[in-house]
């Protein structure tokens, strides 16, 4: 397996394995805010999420431009991921990671195709939606996230499609997600491991505020103004002409 500690500078092209390619760098998107906190903790730390669990969540931009952008259900995972970071109206940063500083066994594929397919069935919405008001009308939120991830693994353990299940319960290594890919799935890399920071690269910095203000943003096509400007001067740039929300 490819495993290099520290960054391999001749690493040009991107990992091959066997059929499937591993992209030559992975992009992390933050607020400013973290960031700061991030170069005085000197690790890029792994968060929580209900269905992959810990991980450093990560993107290709490639994929996450060309498929990640598009609306599914009102929602995009790009427009959501720049409402989460931006929340506090604080700048955004974009952070580039080599994989050739990785370890390639910990990196993992989840296909937000399959996760929407899974959550928007009629069966498993109406549980949630059912959960949201009954917390809703008590005032009661304490154990919600707990309830929650008790709905989806029930629905999971009785899902006839084991493709899904296994998908979301193990998902899938980066290695083997050359078929998601070609299915035009809207993916995810996570990172099993926290990341140092001197494996990480600031590309980029946009204040949302500011750039609305000027004549780069056009209100509508938000995304694609805002990264337009992240990755402003930077080879990076060229990916975003894949944006059209």
């Amino acid at each position: 397996m490819y495993l290099v500690s520290g960054i391999n500078n001749n690493h040009k092209f991107p990992i091959q394995y066997g059929k499937h390619k591993i992209p030559r760098f992975i992009y992390h998107i933050t607020s400013k805010n973290n960031y700061n906190k991030l170069l005085i903790d000197g690790t890029l730390r792994m968060s929580e999420d209900l269905f992959c669990g810990e991980g450093v969540f990560t993107s290709e931009l490639d994929n996450i431009f060309k498929n990640s952008a598009r609306a599914w259900k009102g929602k995009s995972l790009l427009g959501e991921i720049v409402k989460f970071t931006n929340k506090d109206n604080d700048s955004i940063v974009m952070l580039k990671i080599p994989t050739s500083s990785l370890d390639m066994d910990k990196l993992y594929v989840p296909s937000h195709n399959i996760m929407g397919k899974f959550c928007y069935s009629d069966e498993v919405h109406n549980a949630v939606a059912k959960l949201y008001y009954q917390c809703k009308s008590l005032g009661q939120w304490k154990n919600y996230s707990k309830n929650l991830k008790k709905i989806y693994f029930k629905f999971l353990r009785n899902q006839a499609n084991k493709d899904i299940a296994n998908h979301l319960c193990k998902l899938t290594p980066a290695k083997d997600s050359n078929l998601l890919k070609q299915r035009k799935h809207a993916l995810e890399y996570i990172y099993k491991d926290n990341i140092p920071m001197s494996f990480v690269i600031k590309i980029g910095e946009v204040d949302t505020s500011k750039l609305k203000k000027t004549k780069a943003y056009d209100e509508t096509k938000p995304i694609k103004s805002i990264f337009n400007s992240l990755l402003e001067g930077t080879p990076e740039q060229k990916e975003t002409l894949f944006l059209n929300y």
